[in-house]
């Protein structure tokens, strides 16, 4: 009898003590998680500066002269010279292939020509006045001395000055006495060809099309190009603005080293079909020229399934002790992007005591990470690792002894991910990537990579972007005679 009084007295006392610390340990973390934040995306590209190098040479411009300078030239004009004072009808006619050279930084034109003249007029001499009907020849190389130049309309100017060089001097017998008709054939010439100038400018834009050229190659330039194969890379371009500086004048070409200010990006995947941004603003003007170069960045992806399938791999069923009796148990580690950090969400559970006086606590906690590239290492690390504010908060009312440092020891050592394979294969395609090709018809992209290397990491919504970055020269070479 005494022994069942004995056993009621234990079972109660068991319900009593020993019932309440299984439900106090079977208890809820109290945790409030973080606020969600959108992840960031890829930063944007830096501006890279590419030369543009568009030539003529010596040699097209002559043949252009060539085909363009007309055959002959005719007009009238009143003619007043020493002894002579009348009407001149004048036909000048080409009298040979034009010479274009280049000489003092000018661009030389010079044509050969003869000049005939018929004069119908007055001869004066000793008060009286006879008349008389002449005429006239002579030969000359007419030079245009240019400095050409390219405006904001991509309008070509050639800013001529006219001389005249006169092999044989125009001139006629007039009462017995030769007389020189050069002022007058040099009004007549400098007139017509004056008049002719806007003409020449007009064909020599008429022949370049430089904006029309301009706008087509700009919209090859914006069309996804595959640069590498294995890996699959793609360089696009947004333009934002070009320069055109002074025409630079050399023995066997013209050269117009123009600018182009472009964002350039580097994707694994062919760019989706965007219409093409119209030709940028142009800016023109003198001064020291801008060094040219590219900033080229390749992301490369670690995606969150592989991260948690790490991290799972690395925390799953680990036991962390915490000292005084205490251990955290890591059932579960999920990652997440929040803004440019990382949450952490582990699924603990936690153990203070033993037997039946043990505590249990079970819930999910929070923790927030800046994932930062450890170049020494090759390795993508979590920095400034710590419980979110919401976690912290919650611990302290429940289970401050889970807030120690411990805990988070235990996953940094963890949130450790190899990337030297994968930064390996970035810096080999980027490098390799620069070799001369065609973008287009008439269009070459080349240039050299001086410098790669492995610069941040970004978080995306599809995981963590480490961006390769390679710097170096490039050019565009365009030839706007080409079709």
């Amino acid at each position: 009898m005494r022994r069942g009084i004995f056993a009621a007295l234990l079972a109660a006392a068991f319900v009593a003590t020993g019932g309440w610390l299984f439900l106090r340990g079977s208890s809820s973390l109290s945790v409030t998680p973080p606020q969600e934040r959108p992840a960031g995306t890829l930063p944007e590209a830096p501006v890279s500066a590419i030369s543009i190098p568009v030539s003529v040479t010596v040699q097209e411009l002559q043949d252009l002269a060539r085909t363009r300078i007309p055959e002959e030239m005719s007009g009238s004009d009143s003619v007043r010279e020493s002894l002579f004072d009348g009407r001149g009808t004048y036909l000048v006619q080409k009298d040979g292939e034009p010479v274009v050279r280049v000489e003092e930084g000018r661009l030389l034109l010079s044509v050969p020509v003869t000049f005939r003249a018929r004069l119908n007029g007055m001869a004066k001499a000793l008060g009286f006045a006879v008349p008389v009907s002449l005429s006239a020849t002579g030969a000359a190389d007419v030079e245009l001395s240019m400095k050409p130049s390219i405006s904001s309309d991509w309008k070509i100017h050639t800013q001529s000055r006219i001389r005249l060089a006169w092999r044989t001097a125009p001139g006629a017998r007039v009462l017995g006495t030769r007389v020189t008709f050069k002022g007058a054939a040099e009004a007549f010439l400098r007139s017509r060809i004056e008049d002719a100038l806007p003409r020449i400018d007009e064909a020599l834009n008429d022949s370049l099309e430089l904006r029309d050229r301009a706008e087509e190659a700009w919209k090859e330039i914006q069309e996804p190009v595959k640069v590498s194969d294995s890996p699959d890379l793609w360089l696009s371009a947004s333009p934002v603005s070009v320069t055109l500086p002074p025409l630079d004048l050399h023995t066997d070409r013209v050269v117009l080293e123009a600018r182009l200010d472009t964002r350039l990006a580097l994707d694994t995947r062919k760019p989706g079909k965007a219409s093409p941004a119209g030709l940028p603003p142009v800016s023109t003007g003198a001064g020291e020229p801008k060094a040219t170069g590219f900033t080229l960045q390749l992301p490369v992806f670690l995606g969150y399934e592989a991260v948690n399938r790490e991290l799972g791999q690395k925390l799953s069923g680990h036991k962390v002790p915490m000292g005084q009796g205490r251990t955290v148990t890591i059932e579960k580690i999920t990652v997440s992007p929040n803004g440019d950090r990382l949450v952490l969400a582990v699924a603990i559970r936690a153990v203070e005591g033993a037997g039946i006086f043990s505590s249990r606590k079970a819930g999910t906690i929070y923790v927030t990470g800046i994932p930062k590239w450890d170049l020494s290492r090759q390795v993508v690390r979590l920095d400034r690792l710590d419980y979110d504010e919401g976690t912290t908060r919650g611990l302290l009312r429940t289970a401050a002894w889970v807030a120690r440092p411990l805990l988070l020891e235990k996953l940094k050592e963890a949130s450790v991910f190899p990337m030297a394979e994968p930064a390996e294969a970035a810096r080999k395609a980027l490098s390799g990537l620069l070799e001369k090709r065609e973008v287009g018809s008439g269009l070459a992209f080349g240039g050299s990579a001086r410098q790669v290397a492995l610069e941040s990491v970004a978080v995306t919504e599809e995981g963590l972007a480490l961006l390769v970055r390679a710097e170096g020269t490039a050019s565009l070479q365009w030839s706007p005679g080409s079709r």
